[in-house]
């Protein structure tokens, strides 16, 4: 509703505009359309309408207004293309109009906080946006203070909690301008560069791709109730959190086990045949003593296992299923690290994700060499990826649920603090092959459980859902088990002639 008033107000404020232009031509003898009058053409926009409906905030400007824009810097994140306009508050009641300022300024992002009382916007001043407070009654200007070595997002959007008590905008480091800048500069002020639109995660592409500003390069104008789509009650559906974007199998995705006690003790009981340590028991042992290494030095190797490539990964609400040559299937709640390759060959950890490891459990406890099969299953990581996370110690809980009811629950942490090896330690020894350090390539990496069901002597059923959630890690991850119907037949292979 409050989209449709905006669009009939701006049809009425282009009417109210063009007006006194239609009267003034009209006693005017005709004449042909110029390039002037193409550049004095006045186009008006409807920022804002106050939630009473009766303020509206008004832009005003001509193509002349953006005359000297710079395309060279196009691609540039850190450029503003001039676009001056005049800003008008029109109270929509008695239609009267105010000037907001004497002159032109660039300004975007106009807000009204839910009372009406304030308007919030950015002003572009000396190359750099500026947050701004205007109070309507007393007519006065307020200046938003940042938090100190911070400067506001250039694609940054204005938006006002509830009891219009805080203003919500994005702000960067001071110093991403400069890097941001010299990276451009780099790519554009020397020999022509050519990159493939093959390769998004390449140099141009990271050109833009700082984690949580690459997400907001790509909002659209469509907008959809989270609510629905995460219960399921949408068209939409959730994707999993991280994949290439263009080939699947350039996705690793992979894990290190027996990082907790839990696990460890749980992987232990399935195969200890006497007193004696069993394998596992003894690998952990290895991780308490040497797993978290001093800087700089490296630290004894984890156990490390395959899951498949991009095309075993599922997202939030999406079943995990149990193949017919499967003996089980069972939740492994972790938390997964996701990473990119450079073109130089440098990993970068783009952030983390609530994980679903899903495993065979009852295969493996047949014997400790079935690990490796057992690992080759389906999983999930999400709904959410989450950045800039500092991972030291991340409570959460694991729930299977029944027929709507809870089967089996149970408190767990991980983090680099509840882990025998450091999260350093682990993504030294996954990277550390060359084979996995290949430009472009994308990683998800699982870190280890700390409790799961079938240590607790669960047996999942068809239709069970299995939840994982960690603090501070958006919403928990949901997946039904799905037990497949079909009959394990024989997979042969036919020979080239």
């Amino acid at each position: 509703m409050r989209n449709a008033n905006l669009r009939r107000l701006s049809l009425l404020l282009s009417l109210l505009f063009a007006l006194p232009l239609i009267a003034g031509q009209a006693q005017q003898s005709p004449s042909a359309f110029t390039v002037e009058d193409m550049l004095a053409v006045i186009n008006v926009n409807s920022a804002d309408l106050s939630d009473d409906g009766r303020w509206l905030a008004a832009t005003s400007a001509t193509l002349r207004d953006r005359l000297g824009i710079d395309n060279a810097r196009f691609g540039d994140p850190t450029y503003v293309a001039p676009a001056l306009s005049d800003v008008w508050i029109i109270e929509t009641q008695t239609g009267q109009m105010k000037r907001l300022f004497a002159d032109k300024r660039q300004v975007r992002g106009l807000k009204w906080s839910p009372d009406g009382a304030r308007l919030a916007l950015l002003e572009l001043r000396n190359d750099a946006f500026v947050p701004m407070l205007w109070e309507r009654a007393a007519n006065k200007w307020q200046a938003v203070v940042l938090p100190v070595g911070k400067a506001v997002a250039e694609n940054t959007e204005l938006s006002w909690t509830p009891d219009g008590a805080q203003l919500l905008l994005t702000v960067r480091p001071i110093e991403w301008r400069q890097q941001a800048r010299a990276k451009f500069e780099a790519l554009t002020k020397v020999a022509v560069v050519v990159q493939s639109s093959k390769e998004p995660f390449l140099a141009w592409d990271d050109l833009r791709r700082t984690a949580a500003d690459f997400a907001r390069q790509r909002l659209t104008g469509e907008w959809l109730d989270y609510d629905e789509v995460y219960a399921g009650n949408s068209a939409w559906r959730i994707l999993p959190a991280a994949d290439h974007p263009e080939e699947s199998a350039r996705c690793l995705v992979t894990g290190t086990g027996l990082t907790h006690t839990a696990s460890a003790k749980n992987r232990n009981a399935m195969h200890a045949q006497s007193d004696n340590l069993t394998d596992s028991m003894k690998m952990f042992q290895w991780g308490i003593a040497g797993g978290r290494p001093a800087e700089g030095a490296i630290g004894v190797a984890p156990e490390w296992f395959y899951k498949g490539s991009g095309e075993v990964l599922r997202g939030h609400g999406e079943p995990l299923n149990v193949p017919p040559y499967a003996e089980d299937g069972g939740e492994e709640p972790e938390v997964a690290g996701v990473y990119v390759i450079g073109t130089d060959g440098q990993p970068y950890r783009i952030g983390f994700a609530v994980g679903n490891e899903f495993s065979d459990h009852q295969f493996e406890k047949r014997n400790y060499l079935y690990l490796a099969g057992s690992k080759l299953r389906n999983c999930a990581i999400g709904p959410e990826l989450v950045v800039d996370h500092e991972f030291q110690s991340v409570p959460g809980t694991v729930t299977v649920e029944r027929d709507g009811h809870t089967l089996w629950s149970h408190e767990i942490k991980t983090g680099d603090a509840e882990m025998c090896h450091s999260l350093r330690n682990i993504e030294h020894h996954h990277f550390k092959f060359e084979g996995h350090r290949r430009p472009g390539d994308l990683h998800v990496h699982f870190f280890g459980a700390d409790a799961f069901s079938f240590g607790a002597g669960v047996k999942l059923n068809d239709g069970d859902v299995m939840q994982v959630r960690f603090e501070d890690f958006g919403r928990a991850l949901r997946n039904p088990v799905q037990l497949s119907q079909a009959a394990d037949a024989v997979v042969s292979v036919t020979p080239l002639d």
